[in-house]
């Protein structure tokens, strides 16, 4: 899914569906499959449940930080109401992926404690919800670039965030991540990179993160570190800061 969502790494029919599979679950704001047999022959659109599988597991791995319908095994004399029919670990994981090994121990040693799962399951989740979320940002980059694609029959990026039931949680992972500025710089661009495109395309949005102060300064602190260690997470803060206060009064404010 992360190659498949990449217009840079596969043709454009198969990352507008892949894009539509993550955002919409459906493929159905695209023309049908044969418009692309030109392009591919080998392309055949994915049906409406693996859209709406793939839909599921991407944002499940990218705002809960875990597998959709994913059982743990109780351990053998465990009451079934020990435990809920989904589990959630999101509380297993620092909210700014601390990688250092002090954090990572006592990580795993909560998590083998409270689900009695095997500790590899940890970095295994980590790993899983960073190409999700890697897949998610493509897929808002796809539609954001190509609304004026014929596969998207006039569909847009505004369309599809005002239809989504979990907008404003995939602002606060996005967030999270600008927030891990210094310590993961990549996912500091995608936050950066993501958040800009969506504040593009709905004034909600950019009105949100307008009026959120500590979102303001992970920002500004994202810029100062991509200026001194990443230059994509420079120029991802700073068009995100530029989109952000586009019409404030005067010259944009210049980050310092």
């Amino acid at each position: 899914l992360v190659v498949m969502s990449d217009p840079r790494k596969t043709v454009m029919s198969v990352a507008i569906d892949t894009a539509l599979a993550v955002l919409t679950g459906s493929t159905s704001g695209s023309t049908s499959s044969s418009s692309s047999a030109t392009t591919d022959q080998a392309y055949v659109a994915p049906t409406e449940e693996a859209c709406r599988s793939i839909q599921d597991t991407v944002t499940s791995l990218v705002l809960q930080r875990e597998y959709p319908d994913f059982d743990v095994a109780l351990p053998a004399g465990s009451s079934a109401t020990a435990t809920s029919d989904k589990h959630r670990y999101v509380d297993q994981f620092p909210s700014d992926d601390e990688e250092d090994e002090a954090q990572t121990a006592a990580t795993t040693t909560t998590a083998q404690t409270s689900a009695q799962r095997p500790a590899e399951y940890t970095r295994f989740l980590r790993h899983s919800f960073h190409m999700a979320l890697t897949c998610f940002v493509n897929s808002v980059e796809v539609i954001a670039n190509l609304e004026g694609h014929n596969k998207l029959e006039g569909r847009t990026l505004r369309d599809i965030i005002d239809s989504s039931s979990f907008t404003q949680q995939v602002v606060q992972v996005m967030s999270d991540g600008i927030r891990s500025a210094p310590k993961i710089h990549h996912r500091a661009y995608q936050g950066c990179k993501c958040l800009r495109y969506l504040c593009e395309a709905s004034p909600k949005i950019r009105s949100m993160v307008q009026s959120d102060t500590e979102l303001q300064a992970r920002i500004q602190t994202a810029f100062r570190t991509g200026c001194e260690r990443h230059w994509l997470l420079k120029s991802a803060s700073q068009r995100l800061w530029t989109t952000v206060h586009a019409d404030d009064d005067g010259d944009d404010e210049q980050q310092n």
